[in-house]
C-alpha cells in the first residue's frame, strides 16, 4: 500500500485580498499594504513588533509542496546555501545533494524528461519551487499551488517593502523543502531525508503543514534526530474534523506518547470558535492557532497567467501551524542558545485561556489555548538568563592596512583585505541580528568620527558622522531590552564626558557627565538578564585608582560602582565577563603601553582574583583584548593581542591564567585591536 501525505489546505471561496480592519497605530509598524489582519491582530503580532521582529541568523524549514523562492515579498528572505555553488554540477558542501543553493526537491523528477526516473532522478532535484507550467486551469483554480508559498508568507514575508503583507518574522531565513508534488500529496518515504536535510543543513524551526495516516521507522528516528539537536517542529493538526485519538495522522501525532517533541496546532476562526474543519485530540494538539480566513503570499508567475502576488480568504490547519513556527523563530532571535524544549515552554506558557481551568474538553480543542505572540515576547524578556556568550572564532584586525586574521575554533587562521576596517579605532562587536560589528573613525581634519553598522560578512549596512574633539571609543548593547543594539560611544582622551547613547540611525538618546576629569574612557557591554548593562572603566590625571561603573538604560546615576588598585600606571583595555562560573560578571583589566603586559581580574565586588604578566617584561606596548566562551565550557575565557609591534601572538587565558591557547599573527603589523565573532 502506498504510504501517503498531503497538505492541509481549505480553499476558501474568497480569492481575492481585501483590507477588513481599520487601522490600529502601534509603535512599530511596516508600510505593506496588507499588513492588518485579524489573524494578526488576535495573536498579539502588531504588539511583539515592538519588542523583536526576528533575524536572518534563524532558520525555518517548510517541508510542504515547496515555496516561490524568487516571489518579490520573500525572496530576500530564503535561505541560501553558501557553501554551494550553483549549476556546477558538483555536491561542494559535500551534503550529498548537488547544487542545493536554495534547498532540494524530495519529489521524484524525471529531469532529463526521457520518461524513465533513474537512480539520480528519484532522489529529487535541486528546484524545490512548485512547478506551474503543465497545470490547467482548474488546477490553479484549485489553489494547491500556492500552500507552501502561503505558509512561507506567514512566518517570513519580508516587511517594510510597501507590497504584500509583513511576515511575523520580518528578518529570518525560509529553508525550501519540497515534500509534496503541486497538487498537494505524493509519497512519505522521503521524509525522513527530508528532516534529516533541515537539520543538517542548519534548520531552527521545521514547519509540517502536512498530515498523513502514517509514519516510517526512518521518518520517527528522524523526528527524534531533530529532537536531539533542539530543532523546534511544529505540525498541523489536519482538516478532518476527526478526533486524532482515534484516528491519529502524522507528524502531528508522533509524539502523543513520551515527551513533547512536536507542537501540534489546531486551527480557530476570528470569533475564537474551533474550526469546523480542524481535527482535534489532547495527544496531539497542544495550541490553537487563527486558521480562517488567512491572507498571504501565494505563487507568483505572470508568464503563466499568475499574475496574483497576494490572496485572501485561505482556511486550514495549515496555515495555524505556521503562526506557531514564526513564533519559534521570534523566540529563537531573542535568545539563540535556549533549547527546543525552552522554546516550546515560553509558547505554551503565554497563551490566552478562555476557561480559569483548562478542562479534558478544552485540551481536546486547543491544547494549552490560543497562541499569544506578544506574551511569548514578553514571558522571553522576562525569563531571559545570562550567559557567557560564545566566541565562535576571534578576529584580529591590522588597522592600518585594513588586513583581518581569523582564528576560528574549527579551522586555520586566514587573512582577508577589509577596506572598510581600514583606520578604525575602534570595534565593537553584537552577538544578533543583521548588525554584527560597529567600528569608529576619527578624522583629525574634519574633527568629526564615522561610525559604521557592519554584517556578519564586515560590510558596511549604514553610517552616520558625529563632531567630536578626539578618538573615540565604541561598544554595542542593548540598554532598552528590545533584543537590537544601541551604540555607546565614549571619549578615549581625556574630558568629563562619560559616554553617549546613540540610535543605530544615529539619532541621539542620551549623555552622561562624569563625576571627574577622566584620561580616557573603556567600555564593556554586561550581559544581564532582560537587557544589557554598559560598563565603563577609567583612571584620573590624581590617581592611579581605576573606577569601575555600571550603567543601564534607565538613566544617568550608574546602577553600581567599584574602586580598584590595580597597580596600573594606565588602563590599556576592560571587559567584563563571567570567567570562574561565579554567575556574575568578573571585571578584566589590561594594562595600557610603557609598563609591564599584566591582566587583572577582579571581583564584582572590586577585589583582585589574580594579577599577571600576560607578555614578558619587554613586550611593553598596551593590551587589547576580548572576553567570551572560547572554549566551549560555559565560563570565559580572555584573548589577549599586543596593540603594536612585532610580537604579534594573540593569546587565550583561562579563570586561572592558564594559556590554553596560542597562534601567531606575524603576517600583519599594526595598531591591532581584537574582535569576537559570536
Amino acid at each position: 500500500m502506498r504510504q501517503s501525505y498531503s497538505i492541509g489546505l481549505v480553499t476558501a471561496f474568497v480569492m481575492s485580498v481585501f483590507s477588513m480592519f481599520p487601522h490600529v497605530a502601534y509603535a512599530v509598524t511596516p508600510n505593506d499594504p496588507f499588513v492588518e489582519q485579524w489573524s494578526f491582530r488576535d495573536v498579539g503580532a502588531y504588539a511583539a513588533w515592538d519588542i523583536a521582529q526576528g533575524n536572518r541568523d534563524v532558520v525555518v524549514a517548510l517541508i510542504d509542496n515547496g515555496f516561490d523562492t524568487f516571489h518579490p515579498d520573500l525572496q530576500e528572505n530564503v535561505w541560501v546555501n553558501e557553501d554551494e555553488i550553483a549549476d556546477n554540477g558538483i555536491d561542494d558542501d559535500g551534503n550529498g545533494y548537488i547544487d542545493d543553493r536554495y534547498g532540494w526537491n524530495f519529489v521524484p523528477t524525471d529531469i532529463d524528461k526521457n520518461g524513465a526516473l533513474e537512480l539520480s532522478e528519484v532522489k529529487g532535484s535541486n528546484d524545490p519551487r512548485p512547478p506551474v507550467a503543465d497545470l490547467d486551469q482548474m488546477e490553479k483554480a484549485r489553489g494547491k499551488v500556492h500552500h507552501g508559498t502561503l505558509v512561507a508568507g506567514i512566518i517570513g514575508a519580508v516587511a517594510n517593502n510597501n507590497q504584500g503583507i509583513a511576515g511575523i518574522n520580518w528578518h529570518v531565513r525560509l529553508m525550501n523543502i519540497r515534500l509534496l508534488s503541486s497538487d498537494g500529496a505524493g509519497s512519505i518515504d522521503a521524509l525522513a531525508d527530508a528532516i534529516m536535510y533541515a537539520v543538517d543543513n542548519g534548520a531552527d524551526v521545521i514547519n509540517f503543514s502536512i498530515v498523513g495516516e502514517y509514519i516510517t521507522p526512518e521518518a520517527s528516528a528522524a523526528i527524534d534526530y531533530a529532537y536531539s539537536h533542539n530543532v523546534v517542529m511544529v505540525a498541523a493538526a489536519g482538516n478532518n474534523g476527526l478526533s486524532l485519538e482515534s484516528a491519529p495522522l502524522y507528524p502531528v501525532c508522533s509524539d502523543a506518547t513520551g515527551p513533547r517533541k512536536i507542537l501540534g496546532v489546531s486551527a480557530i476562526t476570528e470569533d475564537h470558535y474551533l474550526a469546523s474543519f480542524s481535527n482535534v485530540g489532547s495527544n496531539c494538539i497542544d495550541i490553537t492557532a487563527p486558521g480562517a480566513y488567512i491572507t498571504s503570499t501565494v505563487r507568483y508567475a505572470p508568464q503563466y497567467g499568475m499574475t496574483d502576488k497576494v490572496s485572501g480568504g485561505w482556511h486550514g490547519t495549515s496555515f495555524a501551524a505556521p503562526f506557531v513556527s514564526a513564533t519559534a523563530a521570534l523566540v529563537k532571535s531573542m535568545q539563540p542558545h535556549w533549547s527546543a524544549t525552552k522554546i516550546m515552554t515560553a509558547i505554551l506558557e503565554s497563551t490566552h485561556v478562555t476557561p480559569t481551568v483548562i478542562t479534558p474538553e478544552y485540551a481536546q480543542m486547543y491544547g494549552h489555548g490560543l497562541l499569544q505572540i506578544d506574551k511569548t515576547v514578553a514571558y522571553v524578556l522576562d525569563h531571559m538568563e545570562k550567559t557567557v556568550l560564545p566566541i565562535r572564532s576571534v578576529s584580529v584586525i591590522d588597522t592600518a592596512s585594513g588586513a583581518r586574521v581569523s582564528k576560528s575554533l574549527v579551522s586555520e587562521p586566514r587573512q582577508q583585505i577589509q577596506a572598510e576596517l581600514q583606520g578604525i579605532d575602534d570595534i565593537a562587536a553584537y552577538p544578533l541580528g543583521d548588525i554584527r560589528y560597529a567600528t569608529v573613525t576619527y578624522s583629525h581634519t574634519t574633527r568629526s568620527a564615522t561610525v559604521s553598522l557592519l554584517s556578519g560578512a564586515y560590510t558596511v549596512l549604514s553610517s552616520f558622522t558625529l563632531a567630536s574633539q578626539g578618538t573615540l571609543r565604541i561598544e554595542l548593547a542593548d540598554l532598552v531590552g528590545d533584543a537590537a543594539p544601541e551604540i555607546i560611544l565614549a571619549p578615549a582622551y581625556a574630558s568629563d564626558e562619560l559616554f553617549r547613547v546613540y540610535a543605530v540611525s544615529g539619532g541621539l538618546i542620551d549623555a552622561t557627565k562624569a563625576k571627574a576629569v577622566h584620561t580616557g574612557i573603556f567600555l564593556a557591554r554586561k550581559n544581564t538578564l532582560a537587557k544589557d548593562r554598559v560598563a565603563v572603566g577609567y583612571m584620573t590625571a590624581e590617581s592611579r585608582v581605576v573606577t569601575i561603573e555600571i550603567y543601564d538604560g534607565g538613566g544617568r546615576t550608574p546602577a553600581e560602582g567599584v574602586t580598584v588598585d590595580a597597580g596600573l600606571q594606565s588602563l590599556g583595555d576592560f571587559a567584563a565577563v563571567d570567567i570562574n562560573g561565579s554567575g556574575g560578571d568578573e571585571y578584566i583589566l589590561a594594562a595600557g603601553p610603557d609598563e609591564q603586559a599584566a591582566l587583572v581580574y577582579v571581583a564584582g565586588d572590586g577585589s583582585i582574583l589574580r594579577k599577571f604578566i600576560a607578555y614578558d617584561t619587554a613586550r611593553n606596548a598596551g593590551i587589547h583584548l576580548a572576553a567570551g566562551d572560547y572554549s566551549g565550557n560555559g565560563v570565559g575565557n580572555v584573548v589577549t593581542v599586543m596593540r603594536s609591534g612585532t610580537f604579534n601572538k594573540v593569546r587565550v587565558w583561562d579563570a586561572r591564567s592558564k594559556k590554553i591557547d596560542q597562534w601567531d599573527i606575524s603576517a600583519i603589523g599594526g595598531p591591532l585591536l581584537i574582535s569576537p565573532n559570536y
